[in-house]
């Protein structure tokens, strides 16, 4: 008779459970009804159409490819298929979304290195990116339990997309590179980083899979990687950029790219015996020099158009000057800029008839009353006669008669900007300058068309006008 209780209780349970799942079923369809009939009540889903919200979704990605790894579900493109189902749909039929691939390894969770889900997730990637060509970014770093599944897995990506990758930047283990690759035929641009620079194996260099790439165009070596370490085709290049290289690997970069326009050599090391190169396609170089040994004396650069060049730890500027002198004549542009503060090469400035744009660093207040001074042409009828450009960085308060003198004898000028240092007592000069008369004639100036900026650097770039003090325009 128990028993028969207990299974009629059971059965009642179960009835009442079953009553109260189909409640919760019928409550979950209304509320999706509600949510369907409200969906179109959406202005951003009902009044901007499709292709419109699948570009604003392609500018949500981050431009410069860091800071998080397309699988993080927290950013762009990941974040957007988690909003709606219309949301979802956009996005999975957006192919620039998913054609930039970054893999950062060291922000990946646990749950994708399980089995086959990370390999899956690249390959939906490629999928959802259709025929366009692939931008690829990966960091190799990871933590110690992953360290075998990454060292297996970036070389398999790597010939997995060999021919569909255009852009490429890898921050790996020299160890991390495959033995080969069936080539890169749409590769153009190329930046090589370096995370462990005691894994090189000397058995396995030079690194020949960037040799069937007949496309490169630009070519970045960072931290650690350099020309030797690489079989890269350089017919083609036309940028290239170096980190800490010897100045005879810059020797060699130049000679195996005879098409480079631009460079880019960050503190050279200098060895003593480095060839001298002349490079006569060369348009516009980018150098930054550590220390006194540093120099630029096996370079001759001909038709050199644009220069910026920053001296460090330098006592003087003399061993720089026979380079600089060098280039008087095709100089356009020129950037100079100190650690700490050295004299500017004027004399060498005089000869530069061509110059059309001038940017100084943290130059000497001497310097730049000098400065002023020589660029009156109704003194000094050859001083930059052709400068459209003045920009003066990280520069003590000077604003006085002669530079207003040398700006109004100008009438090729089209720009003049003097950004203070950040400490400058900007409120306790204002006084005195007023009292001098020199905003009623830098107002002037303006009216007649020049640009004019004195003060602090603000966030954003200036615009046309001027700002004096830090102030509105006068």
């Amino acid at each position: 008779m128990a028993s028969i209780t207990a299974q009629a209780n059971l059965r009642r349970r179960v009835a009442e459970v079953d009553a109260s799942i189909s409640g919760l079923q019928y409550t979950r369809l209304a509320l999706l009804r509600q949510l369907d009939a409200a969906a179109p009540s959406y202005p951003i889903l009902t009044n901007i159409s499709r292709e419109v919200t699948s570009r604003i979704f392609v500018h949500c990605l981050d431009p410069l490819s860091y800071g998080h790894s397309t699988t993080s579900p927290r950013y762009a493109p990941m974040l957007l298929l988690h909003v709606c189902r219309t949301w979802r749909s956009i996005a999975l039929s957006t192919p620039e979304l998913w054609a930039n691939l970054t893999l950062d390894f060291r922000r990946m969770s646990w749950a994708l290195f399980q089995g086959a889900t990370l390999e899956n997730f690249i390959e939906d990637c490629v999928a959802r990116a259709g025929t366009l060509p692939l931008s690829l970014h990966v960091n190799g770093g990871c933590s110690w339990e992953h360290t075998e599944k990454v060292q297996h897995l970036i070389p398999t990506i790597l010939k997995r997309l060999s021919s569909r990758i255009q852009t490429l930047d890898l921050n790996i283990d020299l160890r991390h590179y495959p033995e080969d690759t069936p080539g890169f035929p749409l590769l153009q641009k190329l930046k090589l980083r370096l995370l462990n620079l005691n894994a090189f194996l000397p058995g396995n260099h030079p690194i020949r899979i960037f040799s069937a790439a007949p496309q490169l165009r630009e070519l970045s070596m960072q931290c650690g990687a350099t020309p030797s370490l690489f079989s890269i085709p350089g017919a083609k290049l036309t940028v290239f950029s170096g980190h800490r290289l010897s100045t005879t690997e810059c020797v060699d970069v130049l000679r195996m790219a005879p098409s480079l326009i631009e460079c880019h050599f960050e503190e050279p090391e200098l060895d003593p015996d480095t060839p001298a190169i002349s490079h006569s396609g060369l348009k516009s170089l980018t150098i930054s020099l550590l220390g006194d040994n540093s120099s630029c004396e096996f370079l001759t650069l001909p038709t050199l158009q644009n220069l910026k060049i920053s001296l460090y730890d330098f006592e003087n500027v003399q061993p720089i000057l026979p380079f600089i002198s060098g280039l008087s004549a095709s100089l356009l542009k020129l950037s100079w800029g100190t650690s700490p503060p050295l004299e500017v090469p004027l004399m060498e400035l005089s000869a530069m008839g061509a110059l059309t744009e001038l940017k100084l660093c943290d130059p000497l207040i001497e310097s730049v009353a000098e400065l002023f001074t020589l660029l009156d042409l109704t003194k000094h009828h050859n001083f930059l006669p052709q400068l459209q450009v003045l920009e003066l960085d990280q520069c003590a308060p000077y604003v006085n008669a002669i530079l207003v003198d040398a700006l109004s004898s100008r009438r090729a000028l089209r720009s003049f900007r003097q950004f203070w240092v950040y400490n400058t007592p900007a409120d306790a000069l204002q006084g005195y300058y007023r009292e001098e008369g020199l905003g009623v004639a830098l107002e002037e100036l303006i009216r007649k068309g020049l640009e004019i900026y004195i003060g602090l650097r603000n966030t954003q770039a200036p615009g046309p006008g001027a700002w004096l003090f830090n102030q509105p325009r006068l």
